[in-house]
């Protein structure tokens, strides 16, 4: 009886235990899709306002546009990592997470092609 009872605890606790490694697993899942969407905000922010206000010096927009590029193309690698991991888990929020990477790398794709284009 003794031994089925401390088999029963040590059930438990390695239940216990699985479900803590779960949720640490899926709060870094998060963060890394988190780490994507600022990575994304990062290089609309160059995109958008450092790139158009130093127009004039043309050589430092040939410079920094392959560097929103990497941003970019980060942002997508990092969220789609992140939403892999929530899915596995079966994460309550993973379709919004899935559409918040596919939009990252429509980005991503649309970045990568406009920046090959002007070359």
């Amino acid at each position: 009886m003794a031994t089925w009872q401390s088999r029963r605890v040590t059930d438990r606790a390695t239940h216990e235990r699985d479900e803590r490694d779960e949720q640490a697993e899926a709060e870094g899942a998060t963060e890394a899709v988190r780490l994507g969407l600022y990575l994304s905000a990062v290089r609309c922010l160059l995109t958008y306002v450092l790139i158009p206000a130093l127009g004039a010096t043309v050589a430092l927009t040939r410079w920094l546009s392959p560097v929103a590029a990497t941003l970019q193309v980060l942002a997508a690698f990092t969220a789609v990592s992140g939403t892999r991991t929530l899915w596995r888990l079966r994460h309550p929020l993973r379709w919004a997470y899935a559409a918040l990477a596919v939009v990252l790398v429509g980005m991503a794709v649309e970045v990568v092609w406009r920046l090959l284009a002007s070359r």
